[in-house]
């Protein structure tokens, strides 16, 4: 419910604009960083939002290049504040000068609330792993820290 009422006696249009947001989640917009050697790069809003709770794949080609740090490339999902994701899977794939394509295997997964999701994240199409923006988590997104 929306109540508006009058604040001075001047008559005019006003605009309301109203934004809702699903507090159930059922996707939501983690923000994709990527580690460049020195830094998180933000690579963008990765929008996974489906009202009807149906799984949606995302295909993002980053534009940052990732540097490879004792073994690993590192990327960073961290969630929008006004939204909620569960994410069920993670897959990594390398696109060669050769236009060949390999998948890269994930090897660590931690959870900034959580820890440890990598077992979630590698096998499982129903065990999700929740995350949380600043206005559900006190002021703080939850993010997940990615090697591959």
């Amino acid at each position: 419910f929306i109540r508006v009422r009058i604040y001075d006696d001047t008559h005019g249009f006003y605009n309301l604009y109203v934004s809702v947001y699903d507090s159930s989640g059922g996707g939501g917009c983690p923000i994709l960083y990527v580690y460049n050697g020195s830094e998180y790069v933000c690579e963008g809003l990765l929008n996974i939002h489906n009202p009807y709770g149906v799984d949606v794949i995302t295909n993002h080609t980053l534009v940052t290049t990732p540097a490879w740090v004792n073994g690993a490339y590192r990327l960073r999902l961290v969630e929008h504040p006004q939204t909620i994701s569960h994410i069920d899977q993670v897959k990594l794939y390398a696109i060669l000068a050769d236009e060949s394509v390999i998948k890269l295997p994930l090897i660590w997964a931690w959870h900034s609330e959580y820890g440890n999701v990598l077992p979630q994240l590698l096998f499982s199409d129903e065990w999700k792993v929740d995350e949380y923006g600043a206005n559900w988590n006190n002021g703080t997104s939850q993010s997940i820290n990615l090697k591959s």
